[in-house]
């Protein structure tokens, strides 16, 4: 809604949803801002407005100038020294560089781990006809379109920077074989052996056949500091545009996304989460190992659970979720005030002209802390963790990292995030695509481990029903047992949440 409505020259905002909740107050909402900005603007022009904010946006692009983010008193000088050797790649090949986000750059610390966490293997599986040559020319293609795809990284002041290349030809191999399962267990084999090396492109493309047969796999591998869930089948239907002979229509780069998030981080987003987080501590079901980042394997619980729809009281599945997992906190650890980590898009920024159509992970997560209050009811709880959520809102581009190391006194350098994070995917994952005359069923061959201790993972099933997913270490810093109950009481409190709103909210 907020994206249509942005393309139409609606100013709304996802806190305007959420503080008016149904139309009437919305029109409301709009008359005052309308009246406000007709106080503002000349009377005998109303076009000025819009003009000026058009000629605002195209100034400020304008002004931008390549490498200014770096904070380098001589940032060409920087860049050849530094950038160009250690990509192997000349000064005229570079078309910015830029910092990343905090969840960039766990992804490409991840990619270096033994597990090769966040370097993933999508694959499109498909019987029928294939033509290589078009299929390069459309990898060409794409690429050429999304400069996040053109990104490399570079390590800096244990960071990185993104390198953003004017040009780079995908790798596309091609094998011929006789069993496609097979070949799908030695490619992850080889690619946990592998060593990747983030100055070099990630993005790889493999086309395995199996011979005598016209059925075959696409695997495209990808590193999630190049892509998120809301724009991965952005890239699939470009893709698919390109082979069927369709134009590609420009969105704005991810660059726009860094600039317009990162280059207006102020001090106002530290004081915030300061406030929010004042004599908070990290909630710690388990103990945490060291400050470096690291992955366990997971194990998974699963289970389909009511979830009726609370819109007449202008609450969301993911409120109910967060509250419940709050309550499962406090039970478990004793604590009324909690802490935990909330995945969010990112894609809130209305500073970001067409960020929804934005190719690039704008990821993050944000802490939710939950004081209990002894005379809370189900629908105070839900109200407050919603309040929390939209009062968030402007400062959501603050990293994670820098929020724990910066904003909090809990000796945490931020690398390996919050403990616990909830993560509710409000988009159906991708199923099936077209290309040319194929249907290809979309799957994927990632890391099974995780940085957080719990994560728990809710998909909506429906309209009155959601799948919840709870991941766990199985090193055997988790006691299974525990994580069972954890899981069993995640699930009751959320069906009971969505059903009893007036009853009072029992941690103990």
């Amino acid at each position: 809604m907020v994206g249509n409505a942005r393309e139409l020259g609606i100013p709304l905002t996802v806190a305007d949803i959420f503080n008016n909740p149904n139309f009437g107050s919305m029109l409301n909402c709009f008359l005052d801002r309308s009246y406000n900005d007709d106080d503002t603007a000349p009377s005998n022009d109303k076009s000025y407005l819009s003009d000026s904010k058009n000629d605002g946006a195209a100034d400020a692009a304008q002004a931008y100038q390549p490498f200014s983010m770096l904070g380098q008193e001589d940032a060409e000088q920087f860049v050849r020294d530094h950038v160009c050797t250690v990509a192997g790649v000349s000064r005229a090949s570079i078309v910015d560089v830029l910092p990343t986000t905090d969840f960039q750059t766990q992804a490409v610390a991840g990619s270096l781990l033994d597990s090769r966490w966040m370097l993933n293997y999508f694959y499109l599986d498909s019987s029928g006809p294939l033509d290589i040559g078009l299929l390069r020319e459309s990898i060409t293609n794409v690429v050429n379109c999304y400069d996040v795809l053109r990104t490399v990284f570079v390590p800096h002041h244990k960071r990185y920077l993104q390198v953003v290349l004017r040009h780079i030809q995908p790798q596309l191999t091609v094998h011929d074989v006789d069993d496609i399962g097979r070949f799908t267990s030695e490619l992850e084999s080889s690619h946990r052996h592998e060593v990747p090396r983030p100055e070099q492109s990630s993005l790889q493309f493999t086309v395995v056949r199996l011979k005598s047969s016209e059925q075959h796999r696409v695997f495209i591998r990808i590193s999630h500091a190049q892509y998120d869930g809301v724009c991965f089948p952005a890239i699939l239907e470009a893709l698919k545009a390109c082979y069927g002979g369709e134009p590609l229509f420009p969105t704005p780069s991810y660059s726009t996304y860094i600039r317009g998030t990162l280059g207006k981080i102020n001090p106002n987003h530290y004081a915030y989460w300061k406030a929010l987080l004042k004599n908070s501590t990290p909630t710690n079901v388990t103990q945490r190992r060291g400050a470096l980042l690291h992955t366990t394997p997971t194990q998974v619980l699963k289970r389909v659970v009511s979830t009726p729809s609370l819109a007449s009281s202008n609450i969301t599945t993911a409120t109910v979720v967060k509250a419940a997992w709050a309550t499962v906190l406090a039970r478990v650890t004793g604590k009324t005030d909690v802490v935990f980590g909330h995945l969010i898009s990112g894609r809130n920024v209305s500073s970001v002209a067409g960020i929804e159509s934005i190719v690039g992970p704008c990821l993050n997560v944000v802490p939710v802390r939950v004081c209990h209050q002894p005379s809370w009811t189900v629908l105070q709880l839900l109200q407050h963790i919603q309040k929390q959520q939209v009062d968030n809102i402007p400062y959501e581009s603050l990293g994670f990292r820098e929020i724990i190391d910066k904003c909090t006194d809990w000796d945490d350098d931020g690398a390996n995030g919050f403990s616990t994070i909830v993560q509710h995917q409000s988009m159906p994952r991708a199923g099936a695509l077209e290309i040319g005359v194929n249907t290809y069923k979309v799957g994927a061959v990632a890391s099974q481990e995780d940085a957080a201790d719990f994560s728990v993972i809710t998909t909506p099933q429906g309209t009155k029903s959601t799948e919840v997913c709870l991941l766990y270490s199985r090193d055997g810093a988790t006691d299974q047992a525990l994580a069972e109950d954890m899981f069993d009481s995640l699930c009751s409190s959320i069906t009971t949440f969505s059903e009893n709103l007036d009853t009072f909210v029992e941690v103990s």
